[in-house]
């Protein structure tokens, strides 16, 4: 009896299901219409109702202080010119299951603020609407304030914008730009991709979810990028402070100058080529660390199970690891290196001429010099070793549970 009442109801909600399946697709038809919903080669959209746009609006830049830009699904082009007024161009085609909704032109100020915008109907349909729309913004060379831009599902194309302060947000959208300079920066994305240089006297904020930032140079007194799986890659950075903060997303950077670089991820490998003045300090779970030609006075690494890779002058270092190993460089030895990891090994290259103390323990680990004249300070153990090659001035001390360690000459 109880199986029968069961499969009643199985049937019942499944006829309900197929019910409502079939009203959503006659709702679907007749919205289109006779209209193709699926193109080719690509998925394409296409309503019964089609309107060309072609709107053309101006908005004046005397006392202008604040220029807000904004567009969902409408592609943003800012062309610099040399005249005295802001032009906006929308135009394009578009084809909607419905009949009224398309989008018109916003242009308004009120007081030192103006705004251009791309605005669409507020109601809520039942169907679709595909465009190639474009919204071209005319900005004249001369307006420097501040400009902010928001837009979804857009992309926003430009040569040279040079103002007080630059920020643009996207939903789902790109940036493509040749350069960016301002007194400030910021740029957000959930998942498009921004690709420019940046150049400003002050600060340089970067954020994104999935979006990756892909920048030919970046200047700034202070730079701030965080991400949770975007790839971050700059070919020239020249920074005072520099903050990384990733979860899963990689960085990647040609040539770096920096005071301070603070760079943390779970698991997202960081590769970095050039100079960090005073300090460094890198941290990751998972994630590899690579570091070439390295210049600092202090420098901090610490990762659970990443590789850590450091050539160059790291100065005064200080490295902690669980079960990563780590390779070491010197060009010049002229601080204390203190290394400390549970089962990782350890390997560094000493110049030749270099004078340093040497303090090994290990719990099933051992140590090897190769090259060097070492003296030895009390008696010789397998796993522990205390000595000196030279001088006593620089001390390398290595702790290991049971990882090995060899320290070569060059």
């Amino acid at each position: 009896m109880l199986n029968n009442l069961n499969t009643k109801k199985a049937a019942m909600w499944l006829a309900i299901v197929a019910i409502g399946s079939l009203a959503l697709s006659a709702a679907l038809f007749f919205n289109f219409g006779s209209s193709d919903l699926f193109g080719s080669p690509w998925l394409s959209i296409n309503g019964k109702f089609t309107k060309d746009i072609d709107e053309k609006k101006n908005l004046e830049i005397a006392d202008l202080k604040n220029l807000h830009l904004g567009s969902s699904s409408t592609d943003i082009n800012i062309i610099g010119t040399d005249e005295q007024i802001i032009r906006a161009h929308l135009h394009g085609s578009i084809s909607s299951s419905k009949e009224d909704y398309f989008p018109t032109l916003a242009v308004e100020k009120n007081g030192d603020s103006g705004r251009i915008s791309v605005e669409w109907p507020r109601i809520l349909i039942l169907g679709f609407s595909n465009s190639n729309l474009k919204l071209d913004i005319y900005l004249p060379r001369t307006y420097t304030e501040k400009l902010n831009i928001e837009s979804s599902s857009a992309s926003l194309n430009f040569e040279e914008i040079t103002v007080a302060s630059f920020k643009a947000t996207t939903t789902s959208g790109d940036l493509f730009g040749k350069n960016v300079s301002a007194g400030e920066i910021v740029l957000k994305s959930s998942s498009g991709n921004f690709e420019l240089s940046l150049n400003s006297t002050g600060s340089i904020s970067l954020e994104s979810t999935s979006g990756d930032f892909i920048l030919d140079s970046v200047k700034g007194q202070t730079v701030t990028r965080r991400t949770s799986s975007g790839l971050t890659r700059i070919a020239e950075m020249e920074s005072g402070d520099f903050t990384f903060n990733s979860t899963s997303g990689n960085l990647k950077i040609g040539s770096l100058n920096t005071a301070v670089s603070n760079l943390e991820t779970s698991s997202g490998d960081i590769e970095v080529n050039g100079v960090s003045m005073e300090k460094v300090v890198v941290k990751t779970t998972s994630g590899d660390i690579t570091w070439e030609g390295l210049a600092s006075k202090y420098t901090q690494t610490v990762t659970s199970s990443g590789k850590t890779v450091l050539s160059g002058s790291p100065g005064n270092l200080n490295h902690k690891s669980i079960s990563g190993d780590i390779e070491i460089d010197f060009n010049t030895l002229i601080n204390n290196v203190k290394i400390e990891t549970s089962s990782g090994s350890s390997k560094l290259k000493i110049p030749s001429g270099a004078e340093f103390g040497i303090d090994y323990s290990a719990s099933s680990g051992r140590i090897k010099l190769n090259g060097f004249e070492v003296t030895v300070n009390g008696p010789i153990e397998e796993n522990v070793f205390n000595g000196y090659v030279g001088g006593n001035t620089m001390k390398i001390e290595i702790l290991a549970t049971s990882g090995d360690a060899e320290i070569s000459k060059k």
